[in-house]
C-alpha cells in the first residue's frame, strides 16, 4: 500500500512511505526503504520470469510544509521492497500518475503535466527501456 495524496487540489497530505502485508492485510509494516516516497501515486507487481517485480510511481521534486521531497519518478523494486532503482527518471515538469499491465506483460505509464502541456503515455516491454506513445498514431 503507497500512502501519501499529491492529487494536485493543493490539499498534499504527505504519506510514509509504502507498507507491506506479509499475511492477508492482517498486519502492516513500512519497508524502511520507502520513507522518502513521500506521495505514492500507483503501485503494480509485475510477472518477470517468474517473480514479482514491484513498480512505484513516485511523485515528488517539491518543498511541503518545510519538507524536500525529492523523489520523482518510477522506481522498481526486485527483492520485495527491500531495495529500489530509479528505471524512468524525473520528468522535470511531469509526474507519473498511473501504472497499467497489458495482458501482453507491456508496461504503460502516465504522466500528468505540471503545468498547460498535455499529459503522456510512455511503455516498455521490460521495465528498463521506455518510448513515448504518440497518441496521433494511434488514431485510425
Amino acid at each position: 500500500v503507497g500512502t501519501g495524496e499529491g492529487w494536485f487540489n493543493f490539499d498534499l497530505v504527505v504519506g510514509a512511505g509504502i507498507w507491506k502485508s506479509t499475511n492477508g492485510g492482517t498486519t502492516w509494516t513500512r519497508l524502511p526503504s520507502t520513507e522518502n516516497f513521500r506521495f505514492v501515486n500507483d503501485i503494480v507487481v509485475r510477472n518477470e520470469n517468474g517473480s514479482g517485480v514491484v513498480y512505484a510511481a513516485i511523485q515528488g521534486n517539491t518543498v511541503y510544509n518545510g519538507l524536500n521531497i525529492n523523489n520523482n519518478g518510477l522506481f522498481r523494486s526486485t527483492n520485495g521492497g527491500n531495495t529500489w532503482s530509479q528505471v524512468m527518471p524525473d520528468m522535470d515538469e511531469f509526474f507519473l500518475t498511473d501504472i497499467e499491465i497489458a495482458s501482453s506483460n507491456q508496461l504503460f505509464v502516465g504522466a500528468k503535466s505540471r503545468g498547460s502541456n498535455p499529459s503522456r503515455i510512455y511503455t516498455s516491454p521490460n521495465g528498463a527501456d521506455w518510448s513515448f506513445v504518440n497518441f496521433t498514431s494511434l488514431q485510425g
